[in-house]
């Protein structure tokens, strides 16, 4: 009897230890919702905003790792992911012509710190956040600064499509959900400054 308990004991380690979740791996790309809705004009709103700059910068402590549910998550382009974002609203009327071009050239420029774009979660649910700080510069002078957040949560039924955890397209539908939501909420301060 006193044998049996520690090969008990070892083969549920084994079994454990076989089983383990292998990490997540995400490379991150933007696409906007199919909900995606553009605002009607404000009476007295300029027709094109000029944005020509924008700085990104990666601000959180570790930016390989985007969180974990059951399993690591870990994610590259997180940069072009955002910026890929915030040229989407090209569509809404921003213009983003001298992106590309070295020095000063009319128009606002945009300072932009992720300091947050992550995903927790359980085996059954999994909240992706997006936390994002944007200073709005006008010739190099503050204009203002604001901070932007945007969750999404992702749930799984009870019986999972082939799966035990949260694979990389959740990954990426939550955390394109969050950054949508940080979009709303920047365009509305974008078409502020139009007026």
């Amino acid at each position: 009897m006193k044998t049996k308990i520690p090969i008990v004991i070892s083969f549920c380690f084994l079994l454990v230890a076989c089983t383990a979740m292998q990490p997540v791996h995400v490379q991150l790309n933007y696409t906007p919702g199919k909900n995606r809705v553009k605002a009607i004009p404000i009476e007295g709103e300029k027709d094109n905003l000029r944005i020509a700059k924008i700085d990104i910068f990666d601000k959180r402590v570790d930016q390989k790792h985007l969180g974990s549910t059951d399993a690591p998550i870990y994610g590259t382009g997180l940069i072009e992911w955002v910026r890929g974002g915030i040229i989407s609203l090209s569509e809404f009327g921003y213009s983003f012509p001298s992106l590309n071009e070295e020095g000063n050239t009319p128009g606002l420029s945009l300072k932009v710190n992720i300091n947050r774009a992550s995903c927790r979660g359980t085996v059954m649910h999994m909240r992706c956040t997006v936390f994002i700080e944007v200073g709005f510069f006008s010739d190099g002078v503050l204009i203002q600064r604001k901070s932007y957040y945007g969750t999404q949560i992702e749930d799984k039924g009870l019986i999972s499509q082939g799966t035990r955890h949260f694979g990389e397209k959740a990954v990426l539908r939550g955390l394109n959900s969050a950054l949508e939501q940080f979009l709303v909420k920047f365009e509305a301060d974008l078409r502020e400054i139009k007026r």
